[in-house]
């Protein structure tokens, strides 16, 4: 089997070659077959290399597929989700998490396991800063002067 994975427009897909030569090798393989290929490259896409979260985005193209003589279908979409694996490991995937700025402010005895749960989450820390020393004016203060 021979696959060609690109940049989709939005939701996964699997689509089969356009090219004369790859036409003329689908027209001997039963569409019952070809459905278990497809749904096998989706099975795929579902756990992909980065953290084993689902490929979004993306469209897998099928060049060419060899069906032994007594291949099992197990054995055939086992093979497919494989060589799905393997294509993804080959690419560039990015893992499309949200990136926030966000100020936190703790008191000090609970800093520690906020700290611990950003990291947890694979928060990035850019700094912190004691603000029990800054230099200013309490609200007390501002209170009195009205």
């Amino acid at each position: 089997m021979t696959l060609a994975v690109q940049e989709g427009l939005g939701s996964s897909v699997v689509e089969w070659s356009k090219d004369k030569e790859s036409i003329e090798q689908f027209a001997s393989i039963k569409p019952q077959l070809r459905r278990a290929v497809e749904q096998a490259i989706m099975s795929g896409l579902q756990s992909g290399p980065v953290l084993g979260y689902p490929v979004l985005d993306s469209r897998i193209t099928i060049h060419s597929v060899q069906i032994g003589r007594g291949c099992s279908m197990p054995m055939l979409t086992a093979g497919a989700m494989n060589i799905t694996k393997i294509l993804l490991k080959q690419t560039d995937i990015r893992l499309a998490e949200p990136v926030m700025a966000v100020e936190i402010i703790a008191e000090e005895d609970v800093i520690t396991a906020v700290l611990q749960d950003l990291t947890r989450r694979r928060g990035e820390v850019d700094y912190t800063q004691d603000r029990s020393t800054d230099e200013g004016v309490g609200l007390a203060v501002l209170r009195g002067t009205v």
